[in-house]
């Protein structure tokens, strides 16, 4: 959001603001926030490996792993999680 208000404002002080050119421009952030964000969500859940999403979202693997901390998302995957559990429980 604040990319997008960064954007108005530069456009109005240089005499470019144009509604449809904005508008283009937000859809195009929301767009890929979303594309972000359903990737997150689709690794989260052990759907898709880190490697796919980050291919995806044209990132490299340690870029989408360093994401996955600004939406509070283990890079762990969840079975991961619980087998490292349950070998330190059987130790």
């Amino acid at each position: 959001m604040q990319n997008i208000r960064k954007l108005i404002k530069f456009a109005k002080k240089n005499g470019t603001f144009n509604i449809n050119k904005i508008s283009g421009i937000i859809s195009f952030f929301i767009e890929n926030e979303m594309k972000r964000i359903s990737l997150i969500k689709l690794y989260e859940l052990g759907k898709i490996f880190s490697g796919q999403a980050a291919k995806l979202l044209s990132l490299s693997r340690v870029d989408f792993l360093e994401l996955l901390q600004k939406y509070n998302v283990s890079y762990f995957q969840k079975n991961l999680e619980n087998d490292l559990e349950s070998d330190l429980t059987n130790a």
